[in-house]
């Protein structure tokens, strides 16, 4: 974490955009016949797990502490 929160939430908004960029790669495989509906489905439903768990770290590190 390097001792700063703000630097490690930071680093995981640059992994929530690497996942938006991720996104958009299986959605081509998936269109040129390189992923098969299933595999496509399958991998998209993790990565949106994936996104949202990144979300809500993000989130609640932005909550100030009481």
């Amino acid at each position: 974490m390097r001792g700063h929160k703000t630097e490690y939430v930071q680093f995981l908004r640059i992994a929530y955009s690497s996942s938006g960029e991720l996104e958009t790669q299986l959605l081509i495989a998936h269109r040129i016949g390189y992923l098969s509906e299933k595999d496509y489905t399958a991998i998209n439903n993790y990565l949106d797990e994936i996104q949202r768990m990144l979300n809500k770290l993000i989130s609640n590190l932005l909550v100030p502490n009481p």
